[in-house]
């Protein structure tokens, strides 16, 4: 009770389900845990950078040698690799949720594209390991990405730019899963090594995934499976007879 399980196995308690499932809204601040002791910090994100480009398996040592700490430490702040991990996912989180842009317009894009892009980097590389793993990091991930596609929808409805449709609600499903699914076949087949690669694999998913996406939904119906697929529900496009 008061726990939930992961596909591979992971369990969060209540208490971190909670703060991962209202992780930072857009455009809000990141608060790095135990900011105050620069150690811990360092374990953090040397742990972040061996989760995102050697995957989740990766040794404590191996995080251990990154951060220029040994194994020990990480063990006194953090207990286990599984509280390191939580940590870590709490912060990508709520980095992933304030880099939303709040508009597709080109500035607003853009502006998501600046700062520190080697973390920007890997940031893309945690995210789309975590989603294939699924479990909560990707499940609350789905649920403000979901919430940032349906606000895109009613803006744009709002402002002439889009067509309403049967059910918006779906549509920014619908819109979302086609979104993600490519961007996961294009980082499958080309993955960004560079911050420089990385800023056009992200612009070219808003100015050429997302917006023609939601274009191509106007005045549309939709279908979906309750039950299955998660959040999005394997939400589709209804057959027009």
């Amino acid at each position: 009770m008061g726990r939930h399980e992961t596909d591979r196995g992971r369990s969060y308690g209540a208490a971190v389900q909670s703060q991962m499932l209202t992780a930072t809204a857009p455009g809000g601040p990141v608060t790095a845990p135990g900011a105050a002791d620069n150690a811990r910090d360092r374990i953090r994100d040397a742990a972040i950078e061996s989760f995102a480009y050697e995957g989740f398996d990766v040794g404590m040592r191996a995080i251990a040698a990154r951060a220029g700490v040994t194994a020990g430490l990480i063990t006194h702040y953090y207990r286990s690799k599984a509280r390191l991990r939580e940590e870590c996912d709490e912060y990508m989180l709520q980095y992933s949720a304030a880099r939303l842009p709040s508009t597709l317009a080109p500035e607003s894009v853009e502006q998501t594209l600046t700062g520190d892009l080697e973390l920007l980097t890997q940031a893309v590389h945690y995210t789309i390991r975590s989603l294939r793993e699924g479990g909560l990091f990707s499940d609350t991930f789905l649920k403000f990405t979901l919430e940032n596609t349906r606000e895109r929808i009613d803006a744009g409805i709002a402002e002439g730019t889009l067509q309403p449709s049967d059910d918006e609600d779906v549509r920014a499903r619908v819109v979302l899963r086609h979104c993600l699914g490519a961007a996961l076949i294009d980082f499958a087949l080309d993955a960004p090594r560079s911050p420089e690669e990385t800023v056009t694999f992200l612009r070219e998913f808003w100015a050429h995934l997302m917006e023609p996406m939601l274009q191509l939904t106007n005045g549309r119906s939709f279908r979906t499976v309750p039950g299955s697929g998660g959040y999005l529900e394997r939400a589709g496009f209804a057959l027009e007879g």
